[in-house]
């Protein structure tokens, strides 16, 4: 399944008015120039691997098409989407997909920007590095736990 072309990935218009808009323009942020989808992504991942997902609260802003997204990009949306739902089925309904991936993108967001601006002590790059390094570590495990 490719995404439609009329499908657009949304976020809360307060969050893209202030949390992606200072994680993409900050000079300390080590997200500065970075496409919103990119930064869309790393906080899906985010919420993702902390459990943490939050339904939007309007109004509503259209972040970006999924129609931008590539093969690889579009598959990791829809892997959390089959891991989320426990059933490749869900891969049947391109909206139930993307709400998925943006709940978890609305409660990672908030990480993501605490991780780069919640005045902890250190290098934002090095703490988005250690976040970085717990996910495949967990992936990692999850993966030998499988094997047996």
């Amino acid at each position: 399944m490719v995404f439609s072309p009329e499908a657009v990935i949304r976020v809360e218009k307060k969050k893209r008015e202030k949390e992606y808009e200072e994680i993409s323009n900050s000079p300390h942020s080590p997200f500065r120039d970075a496409l919103f989808k990119d930064i869309f992504l790393v906080a899906m991942v985010i919420g993702h691997h902390r459990g943490i997902r939050s339904p939007l609260k309007g109004p509503y802003h259209d972040l970006f098409r999924a129609s931008v997204l590539n093969s690889n990009e579009e598959w990791l949306i829809k892997s959390i989407a089959i891991a989320e739902k426990g059933d490749l089925d869900v891969l049947l309904n391109e909206k139930e997909v993307l709400k998925i991936a943006e709940e978890y993108a609305n409660a990672g967001i908030l990480v993501l920007y605490d991780i780069i601006f919640g005045g902890a002590p250190g290098d934002p790059l090095k703490r988005i590095e250690a976040e970085a390094m717990e996910i495949i570590h967990t992936i990692s495990r999850s993966e030998e736990d499988e094997q047996g």
